[in-house]
């Protein structure tokens, strides 16, 4: 579990996580399956994304559902976490998972 306190990203990631920090129209949250501690302690202490952590508004974790993407109910905890349950029309979801998109477009999130 160390090993995700030094994760590294990959190259086009600060330059993406820049202009997002730049952007005020962009609302930026990490969405994960990981535990909260896991993932709290992996953005703070992890040279890569360490020095990002303030782009994000906040990180939403799935650990209180009980279950895991792509299960809907969780891109549904993220939305009311997020106050978008009535616009979900501005959310997208940017991953590399493809399981994690499917269960986005379920919901009418927009992915990537």
């Amino acid at each position: 579990m160390e090993a995700y306190n030094s994760l590294a990203t990959f190259p086009d990631v600060p330059v993406a996580l820049e202009k997002l920090s730049s952007d005020p129209e962009v609302e930026a949250h990490i969405f994960t399956n990981g535990s909260d501690e896991m993932v709290n302690s992996s953005v703070s202490k992890s040279s890569g994304l360490g020095p990002y952590h303030e782009v994000f508004k906040g990180i939403v974790t799935v650990e209180e559902m009980k279950r895991f993407k792509p299960n809907k109910t969780v891109y549904e905890h993220f939305m009311r976490t997020v106050g978008k349950e009535d616009d979900v029309a501005s959310i997208w979801l940017v991953t590399s998972n493809p399981f994690d998109v499917v269960g986005a477009k379920a919901v009418g999130i927009k992915g990537r």
